[in-house]
């Protein structure tokens, strides 16, 4: 009878324990004591070089992981040198009553590229937790503590809404100090209250190019160093809310948007996006004079999103729209307005056919992107639904001929995070000429994207349209 024949056990499978009581008693073997000793040396060199790798992105959730970082820091001083992009975001769901803990190494990181910083969540109108309150007094003392010379973005949300519950008040970020760092590039600064009356700084000696201003509470001085402080500005975000109000009613200062895009023209300004959340009311006349973009002659994209409503020589909403047509840069290539009803659609296009401003479209101009919410159908339509579905392909035709437009994108965000998208792009075909405007040709192409699950469009058929001579369109869904 042959014997069992007993299974090859692996050297590495062995448990840790065992392992280590191998290796420590090597080194009493003479024979055995070099190779042990040159894998040692092997080990720590392989370390050496990966430590760099690892350390070179920290991203700290909890106070727990704050001071296990500060245990390797202690370990080897040398570690904190290699790192270049350090993310604090508080977990949401850990309640950590020292949370602040983990914005005591930032001083520390003297080769520190990008810095990302979100303060823990905080209802607006809702008194804040103490850690709150601790998290943003330190993360004020840090960011003035001493001028990070190597640091390239800066990214800042607080985002509280509830700062007038501190007592003593937590005191203003002094944005002066952080627009000296010497190597910064971009800026992003959300829901805090700023000030740059404290230290003055020469205009054009920040090297900022990217700027991005939401939720700030501002004043007149500081508005002005976060506009003369860079040398060149090139991609700008700003939430219009955030610049000086009227004291007598709330409302925003038109002068201070005259003042914000004045101060915007001796800056090379390519990309620029203005935000309104609160909801204003402007006459015509006074919104056409504030929001005049002329000026700025290197402009190539501009994204509008005016929770604005015009009065006085006409009621109509797409006012908005069709004033900003009349005072855009020739440079300009591409405008995205967001908050563009259907109905804002049909009144533009109904207003150009009685006021064209073809010729006042800045020469580089290739494309309109409307953004707007509604609760459209799902299908089949009803026979009221294909009609309204047929006005505003119908306008969407006559907007793009009216204008001359190469191409148009129409962004109808529904319930449920349901997108329909409308895609209209000009091409020419073979009874197409360069001086034939009277022949257009239109491909549209419809898209219904982020259902949710469960839910899929079915059913649906090919529809073509044809609306005036010249023009012809196919309406494909995929």
């Amino acid at each position: 009878m042959a014997p069992l024949q007993q299974p090859r056990k692996q050297f590495l499978d062995l448990p840790n324990e065992v392992l280590i009581q191998i290796f420590d008693s090597l080194p009493s073997l003479p024979e055995y004591r070099i190779s042990v000793d040159n894998l040692r040396q092997t080990c720590r060199r392989v370390l050496a070089l990966c430590e760099p790798v690892f350390m070179r992105f920290l991203e700290l959730r909890t106070s727990s992981a704050s001071r296990k970082l500060a245990f390797l820091l202690q370990a080897d001083h040398q570690r904190q040198d290699h790192v270049q992009f350090l993310v604090i975001r508080p977990s949401p769901s850990y309640n950590d009553a020292n949370v602040a803990l983990i914005l005591q190494h930032i001083p520390s990181f003297r080769y520190l590229k990008s810095l990302t910083v979100f303060a823990p969540l905080c209802e607006p109108g809702e008194e804040p937790a103490e850690n709150y309150e601790a998290f943003i007094r330190t993360l004020h003392s840090q960011l003035h503590s001493q001028t990070f010379s190597e640091l390239q973005d800066c990214w800042i949300n607080v985002a509280c809404g509830s700062l007038e519950f501190f007592d003593p008040p937590i005191p203003p970020f002094q944005i002066s100090k952080i627009l000296r760092y010497p190597k910064l590039k971009s800026l992003y600064l959300m829901g805090m209250e700023l000030e740059s009356q404290v230290e003055t700084i020469g205009r054009g000696s920040s090297a900022v190019k990217t700027l991005h201003v939401e939720e700030c509470e501002t004043d007149d001085q500081t508005m002005s160093t976060l506009l003369d402080a860079p040398e060149a500005l090139e991609h700008v975000v700003f939430d219009i809310d955030s610049l000086p109000i009227n004291s007598f009613d709330g409302s925003i200062e038109l002068q201070a948007v005259q003042s914000l895009l004045s101060n915007m023209r001796r800056h090379p300004v390519e990309t620029m996006k203005l935000i309104s959340w609160t909801r204003e009311r402007f006459q015509i006349d006074d919104f056409k004079n504030s929001f005049d973009f002329r000026g700025l002659t290197k402009l190539k994209k501009l994204s509008l999103r005016l929770n604005v409503v015009l009065y006085g020589d006409s009621l109509d909403p797409s006012s908005k729209v069709l004033n900003v047509f009349e005072h855009l840069p020739d440079s300009l290539e591409v405008l995205e307005c967001i908050k563009v009803t259907p109905k804002d659609v049909q009144g533009l296009t109904n207003m150009l056919l009685l006021r064209p401003i073809g010729s006042r479209l800045p020469v580089s101009f290739r494309r309109l992107q409307l953004e707007g919410y509604r609760d459209f159908p799902q299908r089949p339509f009803t026979r009221l639904q294909q009609q309204e579905n047929d006005e505003l392909l119908h306008s969407i035709d006559v907007l793009m001929a009216q204008i001359g437009l190469p191409e148009l994108n129409y962004i109808l965000v529904g319930p449920f995070d349901v997108a329909r998208r409308i895609k209209a792009r000009r091409v020419c075909n073979e009874h197409c000429t360069a001086n034939a405007d009277s022949t257009r040709s239109y491909e549209l192409a419809e898209e219904v994207t982020g259902p949710p699950v469960g839910y899929r469009w079915t059913g649906v058929p090919e529809y073509d349209w044809n609306y005036s001579e010249g023009t012809v369109g196919t309406m494909e869904f995929f």
